[in-house]
């Protein structure tokens, strides 16, 4: 998993590699810039993205599931009764939430669960806890 994030990060710091060639080179036009000057700051343009993808990488990885689906498990509050659709609060955001199970609605203030995501709507269900 960090390999395929290695190469999508390698291939993403490219074009920003050949930008700064080519700005050293239109730089060198008008302002002579010795030559080792110019492996110097390509060397440690190259350094700085080597430093930065241990800090990186799990934003590479395509397999992190999304900022919705992170919610399914979490616990929050009806906001107002669900039956069967209405707002949850979970970890302190406004939620547009759903019940499946018409047969126990939810009243505001009660527990609730994520248990589905569905687009932006959250599927949940009466927490164990009540």
């Amino acid at each position: 998993m960090k390999q395929k994030a290695l190469i999508k990060y390698i291939l993403l710091q490219i074009p920003e590699l050949v930008v700064l060639i080519i700005a050293l080179a239109l730089i060198n036009r008008f302002i002579t810039i010795p030559t080792w000057l110019m492996i110097t700051i390509i060397v440690i343009w190259i350094g700085k993205d080597i430093a930065l993808f241990p800090k990186v990488w799990k934003s590479y990885v395509s397999d992190n599931p999304s900022p919705m689906e992170q919610l399914i498990g979490m616990n929050g509050i009806a906001m107002d009764s669900l039956n069967p659709d209405g707002y949850v609060k979970v970890k302190g955001e406004l939620w547009k939430a759903e019940i499946r199970d018409l047969e126990f609605p939810l009243k505001e203030g009660d527990e609730i669960k994520v248990s589905d995501v569905e687009g932006m709507t959250l599927i949940v269900k009466r927490s164990d806890n009540n």
